[in-house]
């Protein structure tokens, strides 16, 4: 029995392996890191409160990507701000970045509040979970990243009613 055990070990692992590989992230798409590069603006109008942040889009592969669209998750200070989805097109050429601006609607006063006492007092921690979907040869793929730091929140515009 234990000889059956060792000849099958060694073609079992191989093969395991070998598999575990196959599931994973595209290797295209294992260097796009999405980060909050700032927030531009807070406004309320009629009831409701967009708020506009830069993200930056990190092409850390050899090839340019072009992404079809972001599905991005944020927190700021600890409070979830909510979601947010563009479908804007945006190019990035190998080893580089570029930037594109997402709204968030914030439809929870409470967090619109805690949002705007956290920006007023100068100090803003982020964690972002961000989605990219890249179209290649008629196939979506899609790209999961999380990155966390600092905003600078000295320039934000705040327009609230």
């Amino acid at each position: 029995m234990t000889l059956l055990l060792r000849r099958l070990f060694l073609p079992v692992v191989l093969i395991a392996t070998l598999l575990a590989g196959c599931s994973g992230m595209p290797k295209d798409l294992a260097g796009l890191v999405v980060q909050l590069d700032g927030i531009r603006s807070i406004r309320s109008q009629a009831g409701l409160t967009e708020m506009v942040v830069t993200v930056r889009c990190y092409n850390e592969t050899l090839r340019p990507i072009g992404v079809r669209g972001l599905q991005l998750e944020l927190s700021l200070n600890g409070v979830e701000v909510g979601r947010a989805v563009s479908a804007k097109p945006l190019g990035t050429q190998s080893l580089s970045s570029n930037t594109q601006d997402v709204t968030f609607v914030l439809e929870n006063q409470r967090v619109v509040d805690r949002v705007v006492a956290a920006v007023r007092s100068g100090s803003l921690t982020y964690d972002l979970k961000s989605r990219v979907i890249v179209m290649a040869a008629d196939n979506e793929m899609k790209s999961t990243s999380k990155a966390s730091g600092t905003v600078d929140v000295s320039s934000i515009s705040l327009s609230l009613n």
